[in-house]
């Protein structure tokens, strides 16, 4: 990953609020700032096949034909989500 967008997106990442990240960004990169800084996936949100395993790549989005969600929790655990454009599997970005 190239070291400046990641210092890029964590600065933006640095506001309590996921309203912050930056569209366009791809939800593997914002995904793992947000790791940094803290945040918890909700891996109990995305859907799942019937064997029980998460249906995407990652366990915290919920897609619809265009748009995918994926829902976090902050460091005081409130709820908090992020809107996607879907991507196939690791391809989604910030919406």
């Amino acid at each position: 990953m190239n070291k400046l967008l990641f210092a890029a997106v964590a600065v933006l990442l640095a506001s309590p609020a996921l309203a912050q990240v930056a569209s366009g960004t791809p939800y593997e990169q914002a995904r793992a700032a947000l790791l940094a800084q803290g945040w918890k996936p909700d891996v109990t949100y995305g859907a799942r096949t019937g064997k029980g395993q998460p249906l995407y790549h990652f366990p915290e989005i919920w897609c619809g034909p265009q748009v995918c969600r994926a829902k976090w929790r902050d460091a005081s655990g409130a709820p908090q989500a992020i809107m996607l454009n879907r991507g196939f599997n690791k391809d989604h970005t910030v919406q």
